[in-house]
């Protein structure tokens, strides 16, 4: 069995869900297949509810149904599209009748509940889904969609960025995943043990299918995109990237966690209990023969490359809690960790000196971290200060931090960029080392950085 898994940017315009169809077919094995929505639907979704107040529900039930038919003209004839069509009508309407109770619940509480939030923001997928299905039975596949509430995907119940409980979900996925050729389940979200629907965060299909090829012990989690590969920096910012052939999970669970956006930091964790590979597909560089750009397994062939990738987030703040002893007294560090840990607030790493300690988390917590520690004293802390115009630059690969070359040259690199830097760490894997620069200065650093690591590779 493989699961594959196609992206919504595999899923824009007509002639795209021809491409896709083209791909399964072109499998031999079993498949299960998690699909994202259609691209952009899910931010249309999102904004619907947040506007709910503002919008026509049938408007925009209409339009929706518009665009995903839009997708069917390069596939289909209109004499074969009205099955497919009292298909969409009846999800559609499924969909409507959850706005009509959000704008209820709306006009009685004022706010919409987090349940019926997700629940909502679900559908852009199980349209995608619904799509997919009526079209290869159109085919003559044998192939049945099933939705993760009746697979049993189950999740801690965490609304909007859930965790899937791999254990769970593997006794029950294996119960209830038919013994068609394929099966159609729509990514992005799962359900709590008390019948919640619970998105698992943003780029979340990746993840449920890496908890779904988990669960039922894939051979492979293959990912398709509109990509080339996963590159060894951000394209959009570097003129000269690098194609990155093969990474270790250690590596894409660090470029994903600080700023690479092709999978969901998460999706490595279960496919590394079970040592399933995820092979990388550009949709758009298919030719009838299965060839991926980039293979992520627990491997590390011998590589020429100083470093898999150079990538940055913006998406941090540091708390910096000084004093002359915080560095030498016992059980500090365990009461600030303590604190964060009480208040749900999510560290991402944490740098000490004798005088300092500094926690790094993401920017949309520094608030409620702020006030909350108003009102908190810590042994031996005399100052807290927070700094908000720093981004976090990461160069990535397994144990760079004891490699001596690739440190001098990164050093070579800072000292030609015209800000000083804040802080430079080893991460605790040994597979990152972490700049923390001025945000007016971050893509001159990671320029500079994959220049001078990269250079050698230009010429070839």
């Amino acid at each position: 069995m493989r699961v594959v898994k196609f992206g919504g940017s595999c899923l824009k315009e007509p002639g795209d869900l021809r491409k896709v169809i083209e791909i399964i077919e072109k499998y031999e094995k079993p498949l299960i297949v998690v699909v994202s929505a259609l691209h952009g639907v899910t931010l249309e979704l999102e904004r619907s509810v947040e506007n709910l107040k503002f919008i026509d529900v049938e408007i925009f039930i209409e339009t929706l149904f518009r665009r995903h038919l839009k997708l069917l003209q390069d596939v289909v004839t209109p004499s074969t599209t009205t099955r497919i069509e009292r298909k969409l009508r009846e999800r559609l309407e499924e969909l409507k009748e959850k706005y009509e109770l959000a704008m209820e619940t709306f006009r009685i509480l004022g706010e919409i509940p987090e349940e019926l939030y997700d629940e909502i923001l679900s559908y852009g997928e199980r349209l995608t889904s619904l799509l997919l299905k009526e079209l290869l039975l159109l085919k003559g596949e044998e192939c049945e969609e099933v939705l993760p509430e009746n697979a049993g995907l189950i999740t801690d119940g965490t609304f909007g960025n859930a965790f899937v409980d791999l254990i769970e979900s593997a006794k029950r996925l294996k119960r209830n995943i038919p013994s068609s050729r394929i099966t159609i389940i729509p990514g992005f979200y799962g359900v709590s043990r008390e019948g919640h629907i619970t998105l698992l965060g943003k780029e979340g299909s990746d993840y449920s299918a890496a908890a779904i090829a988990y669960c039922v012990d894939a051979d492979s989690l293959d990912v398709w995109k509109d990509v080339p590969g996963f590159m060894s920096g951000d394209p959009d910012i570097i003129e000269e990237v690098v194609l990155i052939p093969h990474l270790t999970y250690s590596e894409a669970l660090e470029l994903s966690y600080f700023g690479a956006r092709i999978f969901h930091p998460l999706t490595m964790e279960p496919l590394m209990k079970k040592s399933i590979p995820i092979r990388l597909f550009n949709i758009n560089e298919f030719f009838g023969v299965f060839e991926p750009n980039t293979i992520i397994s627990g491997d590390e062939p011998i590589a020429f490359l100083p470093a898999k990738g150079v990538t940055f987030t913006d998406d941090i703040a540091v708390v910096k809690f000084e004093g002359g002893e915080v560095g030498r007294r016992p059980g500090i560090l365990s009461e600030i960790s303590g604190f964060f840990g009480k208040h749900g607030i999510n560290i991402k790493f944490v740098i000490t000196s004798q005088t300092s300690i500094n926690v790094i988390l993401a920017k949309q917590d520094l608030k409620q971290c702020a006030d909350v520690l108003k009102e908190t004293k810590f042994s031996f802390v005399e100052k807290v200060t927070y700094l908000t115009n720093l981004s976090l630059v990461a160069v990535v690969r397994e144990g760079i931090v004891n490699n001596q070359n690739a440190l001098i040259r990164i050093l070579d690199a800072l000292k030609r960029v015209n800000a000083s830097v804040e802080m430079l760490s080893g991460g605790a894997s040994g597979s990152s080392i972490y700049i923390l620069a001025p945000s007016a200065n971050r893509l001159e650093v990671v320029r500079k950085i994959h220049r001078e690591l990269f250079c050698t590779l230009y010429s070839h």
